[in-house]
């Protein structure tokens, strides 16, 4: 991604996880708004293990947002204060030809990289699926 007024180019890393989390206005003289819960800390771990350019999602978040968006597995990696978690790859929406994170022309390491599945988590296991492989 660059910028427009200077050119300059970033990659953004991301991250997401699901689950409960609470949140609240902390301070008097200078509030601010704060979430806190064990979610949060996760999804701050799936960004700092994530490879730039692409959304890294937990397992229980795949199995919410499988029915809609395209994911790929990463893997297990080892997730500091977790221990060995299940990861995978936001790709895109199913009903757009849009890739969201540039996946097919993404070229970095780590975990699958170049592969689409399709059909979801539970469709795969019911059946034999196919890969597209990418460029």
């Amino acid at each position: 991604v660059s910028t427009q007024s200077t050119g300059v180019c970033f990659r953004l890393i991301q991250g997401i996880a699901t689950g409960p989390c609470a949140a609240g206005i902390i301070g008097v003289k200078l509030p601010r708004f704060c979430v806190f819960g064990d979610t949060i800390n996760t999804a701050a771990r799936m960004k700092s293990t994530a490879i730039g350019m692409r959304i890294q999602i937990t397992d229980v978040c795949c199995d919410i947002l499988e029915e809609e968006f395209l994911i790929s597995k990463r893997g297990t990696i080892f997730v500091k204060g977790k221990g060995e978690m299940e990861t995978h790859w936001l790709i895109g929406n199913r009903n757009s030809n849009e890739d969201i994170n540039n996946y097919s022309n993404n070229n970095n390491s780590g975990g699958n990289t170049g592969h689409k599945q399709s059909g979801t988590r539970s469709q795969k296991k019911q059946s034999n699926w196919s890969m597209e492989v990418g460029d």
